[in-house]
């Protein structure tokens, strides 16, 4: 398999963080060019980045109430299609 394009790794990186919590939807691609390092294995390393964002935004929830009911309203619409 040829080695992504920069472009190509970020867009990878990033469904991979953006997609299910704990780093389930970790982009096969991407686990094929992540490199382990000394204790983690390239999974665990992402798996790292992947929870770090999603406890990030549940924590802006906690603290900004406001941000929560829009992520609602937005995760409605995009249900039903209008977005």
């Amino acid at each position: 398999m040829p080695t992504p394009s920069l472009r190509e790794l970020q867009g990878l990186f990033w469904d991979s963080i953006a997609g299910p919590p704990h780093g389930l939807g970790l982009a096969p691609a991407l686990l094929e060019v992540a490199e382990p390092s000394a204790t983690l294995d390239p999974a665990a390393r992402l798996r790292v980045y992947a929870d770090a964002y999603f406890w990030r935004l549940r924590d802006v929830q906690r603290i900004f109430p406001a941000s929560r009911r829009s992520s609602a309203r937005s995760a409605s619409r995009t249900s039903r299609g209008s977005i």
